[in-house]
């Protein structure tokens, strides 16, 4: 069983930041990446926080770890779980749905129709565990757990997170 936990915290821009949430766009908009003012349009700075995502996986093997996932979601005969806690600063934040589906489509990027680009996160089941709000940064603490085979789906706790680190000590 594979067993990878990582934690990422802040955003690009802050370190101390919240986690910046999936952004709905038209094609057009992709190719406008500067608003008229100068600044980063949300969907630009949605792009740059996938790549501080995967910036943050800190050791080599858990980048490695997430590419070798990959071949088993595209095979469609396993699946996996992630398990996230998320923290906020403050009490402005993005949709928690939203956070979880750009931390996804980071780590797994979607299909493409002409070109395969990745597995896509169809086979990954998920739920945010813990939302904490107006604290003095913001985090997300994961941990994903799989191959399952896809006809069986485990029993799995809800708290994995603090499990694991109960076990740990």
């Amino acid at each position: 069983m594979i067993l990878l936990k990582f934690e990422i915290f802040g955003n690009q821009d802050d370190p101390l930041g919240n986690p910046i949430p999936y952004t709905r766009t038209t094609a057009r908009a992709k190719f406008r990446l500067r608003t008229k003012a100068g600044r980063p349009t949300q969907y630009a700075r949605y792009v740059a926080f996938k790549s501080h995502i995967l910036r943050s996986l800190s050791r080599e093997d858990e980048r490695h770890l997430i590419q070798e996932i990959w071949p088993l979601i595209a095979a469609e005969r396993y699946q996996f779980f992630l398990d996230c806690q998320i923290q906020f600063r403050g009490t402005r934040y993005g949709d928690v749905d939203n956070i979880m589906k750009g931390l996804l489509d980071a780590l797994f990027p979607p299909k493409r129709k002409k070109g395969h680009s990745g597995p896509g996160d169809a086979l990954l089941r998920g739920r945010p565990v813990t939302v904490r709000d107006g604290q003095d940064c913001g985090w997300m603490k994961c941990v994903l757990l799989g191959p399952f085979p896809r006809d069986e789906w485990p029993k799995v706790p809800i708290h994995i997170y603090e499990e694991l680190d109960a076990h740990v000590k």
